[in-house]
């Protein structure tokens, strides 16, 4: 978009914190609220910590949910709640949330005016690198040919899965996650219970290691999670061997190394389990598949991990930006394995699925927020300036 006829501006109103206001901390939006000022270009009146706050004042002053200021009840105004109110409404956090429905807050994940342009290089090279037919190794193959062979019903699911492990640095396994490729049906997925910790003395760790250790035990402990499930070693072992996965069945990995299948082995064996899994030679690390048919990006390796490559190929799905949970994982490693499989076609060739992202060219408006989300009617800003006073 030309820039010819618009300016750059900034508004009156300044940011709640004083923060002086830049592009390095506010949104740049299109005004639109008067015809005169439809070609300006200006810079949001708060700063990118304020400006959620200010919209859930404003939604929560459309809805008519703040309390008056006569009203000094301190529990929730609905009948048989006794929980404390929230942010000033007449609501407890649960009701408040059910009052204003399920998507209000809604923004979705990779809006063209949030991508950075280091984001939107990563996407051209890819996919640029997606547009010729890869190049597949014998691991690779043997994978492929199982899930032609499965859909085709000649074998059993659990011959080809999907695993992932969560473990903290000293390799003390967090969570477990197995699915199988095709179908995508979820054989495990659980917390590890916790071992009895050994001695210090035992560790031989730094003090800075084992705080980290600390810390990502209560981030898995108390982060929210699909599975209610918390087994121990032996429940894990017993739940693989009656998942059908046998020595023969062939496991897929995002990972470099086989680390992953390592780690469960070690962790099986460390408790006298007997271990389901197959050996090295049937673990198929995808990571290196990345790595020979995406060439070096800026001079450096491209960085072929699940938060990078996922969001490139599937831009505005769900599971987007939820990493480093087993299933997670799992489930984003399943649906990039199938685009893998598109990918190893030959060019041309009947079936082969072109993806849909081709990198365009970008206009002014790309990197512009909403201006719904960032400026709102001056009759609006006074109601919510009042209520908020008070």
């Amino acid at each position: 978009m030309p820039l010819e006829g618009k300016r750059v501006a900034t508004e009156e109103n300044h940011c709640p914190f004083q923060t002086i206001l830049d592009l390095d901390n506010s949104y740049l939006y299109m005004s639109t609220l008067t015809k005169s000022d439809s070609h300006t270009i200006k810079l949001s009146k708060r700063c990118v910590s304020c400006w959620a706050r200010h919209r859930l004042t404003v939604v929560l002053a459309t809805r008519q949910l703040f309390a008056s200021a006569e009203d000094q009840q301190s529990t929730c105004a609905k009948t048989g709640c006794f929980q404390t109110r929230w942010f000033g409404t007449r609501y407890c956090y649960r009701h408040a949330d059910d009052e204003l429905g399920t998507n209000w807050h809604s923004v979705p994940r990779y809006d063209p005016a949030q991508i950075s342009s280091e984001f939107r290089g990563r996407q051209s090279h890819f996919m640029s690198a997606a547009s010729k037919q890869w190049t597949s190794s014998e691991d690779i193959q043997l994978a492929m040919s199982r899930a032609t062979e499965i859909r085709a019903g000649h074998r059993q699911g659990t011959d080809l899965v999907i695993l992932d492990i969560e473990f903290c640095r000293s390799g003390q396994v967090k969570e477990v996650a197995l699915i199988e490729y095709v179908s995508g049906r979820v054989l495990l997925n659980t917390l590890v219970k916790p071992q009895a910790p050994p001695e210090l003395s035992q560790l031989k760790l730094a003090w800075r290691r084992g705080l980290i250790d600390h810390l990502w035990s209560r981030k898995l402990d108390s982060s929210g999670t699909n599975t209610d499930q918390d087994l121990d070693v032996w429940a894990i072992a017993e739940v693989l061997e009656n998942s059908g996965v046998t020595k023969d069945s062939v496991i897929l990995v995002w990972h470099s190394t086989y680390y992953d299948l390592t780690l469960l082995d070690n962790f099986l064996e460390s408790a006298g389990a007997n271990s389901a899994l197959p050996s090295r030679a049937n673990c198929v690390r995808l990571v290196p598949h990345v790595r020979a048919n995406v060439p070096p990006h800026n001079g450096k390796p491209f960085p072929a991990t699940l938060s990078t490559i996922f969001p490139i190929l599937f831009p505005h799905h769900e599971l987007v930006g939820r990493n480093h949970r087993a299933l997670v994982d799992c489930q984003q490693t399943r649906l990039i394995m199938t685009a893998f499989e598109e990918f190893a076609k030959p060019i041309g060739s009947p079936g082969r699925l072109e993806s849909d992202i081709k990198p365009t060219q970008q206009t002014l408006e790309n990197w512009l927020v909403d201006p719904s989300l960032v400026s709102h009617h001056q009759e609006t800003e006074n109601w919510v300036d009042r209520l908020t006073s008070n």
